[in-house]
């Protein structure tokens, strides 16, 4: 699956569409808008984008596409269209903006000085974090002695055995 853009692109504003329940699959776990497209090979974010910019109805019927084609669920479950209905009533309105407005367009980057000033406060606050618990680690141990001249050690040799007396007149 190939993403067209980041996911940051899109807000909070569409998490009640992709979580939302579309039905349960045949081990009874339930299944949400996002692992329907996802089991489809499909990205969530960029198909809920795709339907807020369209009518009410070609929202629907594009859904209702998309659900019918989902693999293993239970046919059981509601028609394909009531719950297309009723997850498109979960997206943000259409008129309402698509982007977060602290993000920008290219790469995610914080456009407020707020936003900046506060992932500054957070870097330092992590960094202090850091630097304290290296202090509890490293810290309350003491500094190994550096002895410039060691003490002479006593050498450990073996006593030597007494030599044979020589013999006289030789």
């Amino acid at each position: 699956m190939t993403l067209s853009r980041p996911l940051c692109m899109l807000g909070p504003e569409f998490d009640d569409f992709l979580y939302a329940p579309v039905g349960d699959d045949p081990n009874g776990m339930p299944l949400s808008v996002l692992s329907a497209m996802a089991r489809q090979d499909m990205d969530a974010w960029h198909e809920a984008a795709a339907l807020v910019s369209l009518p009410r109805q070609a929202a629907i019927e594009k859904l209702t596409s998309v659900i019918a084609a989902i693999p293993d669920l239970p046919s059981a479950s509601a028609a394909p269209e009531t719950i297309a209905a009723r997850l498109i009533g979960l997206l943000p309105d259409r008129g309402a903006k698509q982007r977060r407005p602290d993000v920008a367009a290219r790469g995610g980057a914080p456009t407020t000085l707020a936003a900046l000033a506060s992932r500054l406060w957070m870097i330092t606050m992590l960094m202090t974090f850091a630097l304290f618990c290296q202090w509890l680690v490293f810290g309350s141990r003491t500094p190994a002695r550096v002895v410039k001249d060691p003490p002479s050690v006593p050498s450990q040799t073996m006593p030597r055995a007494p030599s044979a007396p020589a013999a006289p007149g030789r």
